[in-house]
């Protein structure tokens, strides 16, 4: 009796130990996350309070250690990609691009990492997110949804089929594009449709419908006149039309009046073309029919159109070129030419909405080529960081100095030699200053 009781109380007691060392195991773990979540937090409410309007690039970082913390800090960078403040909005959801690229590129190196876990709970988030954006974070949530969608092709059936019933509500609570088309109820609709029109029919005189039209007069007088004779078949009209307007004066209605010539009034036989012609201070203009002129003579311009072997000897010699030589060709090209362009542009990852941009590349102007760098940093970091290489190459300093602080901000891992360089040989001293000011702080 007493060993069995001696055994009941070791069994208990070494349960109670391994539920306490679970729960120790465990403790450290929650805690931690328990404790980034609220750091995450209060990092985001500091981005959004925080930041000066002019200083956006100074959220960079904040935000940056905000993404490392993971799932747990997922909803709080959500909520800053969210902000009403455009300038700290489009730097968080940069941050959320360069997350979701680094989710997919850690996916194919590292075979324990579930890319489907994090891309759900990233879609979940957006979803109770989703009526906060304004109408820029809206289309940049659905592309986001959609580079999702296309993701689920290298997924499992079951995760990818998660990660479709998230993003399918994901797109559907995304309002369209344009304004609403107003619409009635199903019960309004059937009430308008059953109700009688309270317009009557109009009632046409019978006498009014034996008289025949202006245009079948000219018709009946053409007919036997011949085509020769058109400036009499005008006087007619018009001499009918003038009967017609004295009858309605006078109050006689037109079955009161009788006529040996059924298109001629009673009191007078109607004017032939001579009189016309030499009544004083009558002329008529007869035009033209647009059929009976001549011919406008144009010059027969031959378009040619390359075969698809020029096409392809065309793309393998622009293969040969660098991209950014592509570029500048590319908005003072024909269609034929900018296609070949395009296509090879693809094929070395740009995008259509980077092409765009080519034009503002090229610009004589320093304003187009500052919007331009404005535009690039909204880009990945992967697209951003090759045209900021680029634009540190203008002719302009203030161009190359903004150029050189976004960079700063994209982690680019040439970013130590470029600073290098520049601040040995940029003849500006606001640009060699910050570049020495980046190496100074590696």
């Amino acid at each position: 009796m007493w060993l069995g009781s001696s055994k009941h109380r070791l069994l208990t007691l070494g349960a109670i130990v391994v539920v306490i060392s679970a729960v120790l195991w465990r403790a450290p773990s929650a805690i931690t996350r328990w404790n980034q979540r609220q750091l995450a937090y209060q990092i985001a409410h500091g981005v959004e309070q925080g930041v000066d309007r002019g200083n956006a690039e100074a959220a960079a970082e904040p935000l940056r250690r905000l993404a490392s913390f993971g799932t747990s800090a997922l909803e709080p960078l959500v909520i800053v990609a969210a902000s009403q403040r455009p300038e700290v909005g489009r730097q968080a959801r940069r941050i959320v691009d360069e997350q979701f690229a680094a989710w997919q590129v850690r996916s194919q190196t590292d075979e324990d990492f579930d890319l489907s876990k994090q891309t759900t709970a990233l879609a979940a988030t957006l979803l109770s997110h989703a009526d906060e954006f304004d109408p820029q974070g809206r289309r940049w949530v659905e592309g986001l949804a959609i580079r999702m969608i296309e993701l689920t092709k290298t997924l499992e059936a079951a995760d990818a089929a998660r990660l479709l019933d998230v993003c399918d509500l994901l797109l559907g609570s995304i309002p369209p594009n344009g304004p609403r088309l107003r619409t009635l109820p199903e019960t309004a609709q059937s009430q308008l449709l059953a109700a009688p029109s309270k317009l009557g029919v109009p009632e046409i005189p019978i006498e009014l419908l034996a008289v025949p039209s202006e245009s079948s007069r000219s018709v009946f007088a053409g007919s036997e006149k011949g085509t020769g004779n058109v400036r009499q078949d005008i006087v007619s009209d018009s001499s009918a039309e003038q009967d017609a307007t004295a009858t309605e004066a006078s109050g006689y209605s037109a079955g009161q009046l009788t006529s040996t010539d059924p298109w001629s009034p009673a009191w007078g036989p109607p004017l032939n073309a001579e009189e016309v012609s030499t009544a004083p201070g009558m002329q008529l203009e007869v035009s033209v029919a647009p059929d009976l002129r001549q011919p406008e003579v144009t010059e027969n311009k031959v378009v040619e159109v390359p075969t698809p072997q020029e096409m392809k000897r065309r793309q393998q010699a622009m293969r040969k070129l660098s991209s950014r030589v592509l570029l500048s060709q590319l908005p003072e090209a024909n269609h034929y030419v900018a296609g070949s362009i395009r296509q090879v542009l693809r094929e070395r990852g740009f995008a259509d909405a980077e092409m765009e941009l080519a034009k503002q590349l090229t610009s004589a102007h320093m304003e187009d080529r500052i919007q331009l760098v404005e535009a690039v940093a909204t880009l990945p970091a992967e697209h951003a960081r090759r045209w900021l290489r680029w634009l540190l190459e203008d002719e302009d300093a203030s161009v190359r100095l903004r150029a050189l602080a976004i960079l700063a901000t994209t982690n680019d891992p040439q970013l130590f030699q470029l600073a290098r360089e520049l601040a040995i040989t940029d003849q500006d001293d606001r640009v060699s200053a910050l570049a020495s000011r980046i190496v100074s702080l590696r």
